[in-house]
């Protein structure tokens, strides 16, 4: 394989840069409906004779890649199945890999969060006093006049995950309660039906001095509960100089992005290997 199988795409958010007019960012939107809207959008991407996808999240952008995976696992295309009367225009590429970037796993209960609901902050002022203590968010970018459009872009990140959650079946954290429907399989109005554990393999990406799993000032343990999520028997963990935003750092941000590059391309081997 060559350079040439690694193909990049990158994916903005609605309410960033201006892009907030599709009907996402109101009230009631889920990291569920955002997937839908993804997979709807550039469903052609996953098509049967694209390349393989490979998903990288970092921070909240992890749920909505990990959404985004068990969405189109859920609808995968069965490419040896010579059988199957379905079209396969219908069906999509599952992915092949998901890499997960400083944020702990989906099934840990709002209330045992390493940050507050955004229903338990009573003002703006409490709210970027958050930002800035909790997140790690510089003062500067909470000052007019980009205050306005950032804060309230964060503010919608904080109400998706305060209103998503995803256990996995057979979790202690289910232990006592009855078996979830296939409605309720990700934890209530946040989430999608679909997959919860992921047949591909789940890679961490870790910054010594993230305030919520780095190793130096936060609980490493959360990222590690990732594992419950993948049908892989094991996790490779990579662990890189800086603080949540260690992919702002440019030296960094080149660092991370060599290692995820020859991570893919293994997995671009491999892929032209099996074919």
């Amino acid at each position: 394989a060559s350079s040439r199988d690694v193909e990049t795409c990158a994916v903005q958010m609605p309410g960033r840069e201006g892009f907030d007019d599709l009907g996402l960012t109101g009230d009631g939107v889920t990291l569920a409906a955002l997937a839908e809207a993804l997979v709807s959008d550039l469903g052609h991407l996953f098509g049967p004779d694209e390349p393989k996808p490979v998903f990288f999240g970092h921070g909240t952008g992890s749920w909505f890649a990990f959404e985004v995976a068990r969405l189109l696992e859920s609808r995968s295309v069965v490419v040896d199945d010579d059988n199957s009367d379905e079209s396969a225009g219908d069906r999509l590429l599952p992915p092949v890999a998901l890499f997960v970037s400083c944020f702990p796993a989906p099934d840990i209960p709002v209330e045992d969060r390493p940050w507050p609901a955004l229903s338990g902050l009573a003002s703006e002022a409490d709210l970027r006093r958050h930002l800035v203590q909790v997140w790690g968010v510089p003062i500067e970018a909470l000052r007019p006049p980009a205050r306005k459009p950032f804060q309230e872009a964060l503010q919608r990140d904080l109400g998706l995950l305060d209103a998503y959650l995803c256990v996995p079946p057979g979790s202690s954290k289910e232990a006592g309660s009855s078996p979830p429907s296939s409605q309720e399989v990700g934890g209530g109005k946040g989430t999608s039906v679909g997959v919860t554990k992921l047949k591909c393999p789940i890679s961490l990406f870790v910054s010594r001095e993230d305030p919520f799993v780095g190793p130096m000032t936060g609980s490493p343990v959360l990222m590690e509960a990732w594992g419950r999520f993948t049908q892989v028997g094991k996790m490779s963990v990579d662990i890189f100089y800086g603080d949540h935003y260690y992919l702002c750092d440019r030296k960094m941000g080149n660092d991370v992005g060599r290692v995820l590059l020859e991570k893919v391309q293994k997995i671009a081997d491999l892929v032209s290997f099996e074919f």
